[in-house]
Formats: structure tokens, C-alpha cells, sequence
């Protein structure tokens, strides 16, 4: 178990990327359309990763170190 202070930082670090994750879809889409794809996109990753934990939970990691190389062309598009 971390240190308070690690959590502390961990989570608080936790919510900056996720306040840092709704620019590109704002960006992309206007205010109204990005923030409801964000949380439409949000919500599948984290069904997406109940399911993980449930059925295959050691394909967790090689997963979220994979995707966000992945990820990159189609934030530049």
C-alpha cells in the first residue's frame, strides 16, 4: 500500500489527465458534442476494463503500456 502522500499525489494526478483528456474532444467536436463523446468514451474504457479484471486481468498492463502509442494517429487526425 502507498505512502499518503503517494496516493495523495497519484490521485490528484489521476484527475489532472483526466481534466487534460476532455481538450482534444472539446477541441474537436465544440463544447456540447466533446464532453458527451468523452463520457460516452470514458465509460466504455471503464466497462472495458471491469470486463478485463473480471476474465483476463494480466492483460491489463501490456495493454494500457500499448495504447496510448496506438492511440496517437487518431488523435492526429
Amino acid at each position: 500500500k502507498p505512502a499518503q502522500r503517494t496516493a495523495w499525489a497519484l490521485r490528484l494526478l489521476g484527475w489532472l489527465l483526466l481534466a487534460c483528456a476532455i481538450v482534444p474532444a472539446v477541441m474537436a467536436q465544440g463544447m456540447s458534442v466533446g464532453l458527451a463523446c468523452w463520457a460516452a468514451l470514458l465509460s466504455l474504457a471503464a466497462a472495458l476494463l471491469v470486463l478485463l479484471l473480471t476474465y483476463r486481468p494480466r492483460l491489463i498492463v501490456p495493454l494500457a503500456l500499448g495504447a496510448p502509442p496506438l492511440m496517437l494517429p487518431f488523435l492526429l487526425l
